[in-house]
């Protein structure tokens, strides 16, 4: 197995691992949480900045579960946890199992 093998390999697991259906429930859920309490403050500057701040955590967050995904560790076990969460809120999203 080539250098070029092992690179392919690795960023195919990267990107299944950060495009799994639990981990876009999980990124949705963090950012309107930081939205919301943005809100709370009651100021629609703080809620901009707050929710900027959490989508460049969430970019760290993606690239750290992206490299987790190549050591073989995947949130596809969190779907239908996340799922019970979404039908709690009723929410109008709703994440296929895979």
């Amino acid at each position: 197995m080539s250098i070029v093998d092992i690179g392919v390999t690795g960023w195919r697991a990267f990107w299944s691992s950060v495009t799994a259906p639990g981990a876009f429930g999980v990124y949705f859920i963090v950012l309107m949480i930081a939205l919301l309490v943005g809100f709370a403050f009651n100021r629609a500057q703080s809620a901009l900045s707050m929710g900027l701040r959490v989508l460049a955590l969430l970019l760290s967050a993606i690239m750290i579960m992206g490299v987790l995904g190549v050591l073989g560790l995947n949130m596809t076990g969190l779907t239908p946890a996340i799922n019970w969460l979404l039908e709690q809120v009723q929410a109008p999203v709703y994440i296929p199992e895979a």
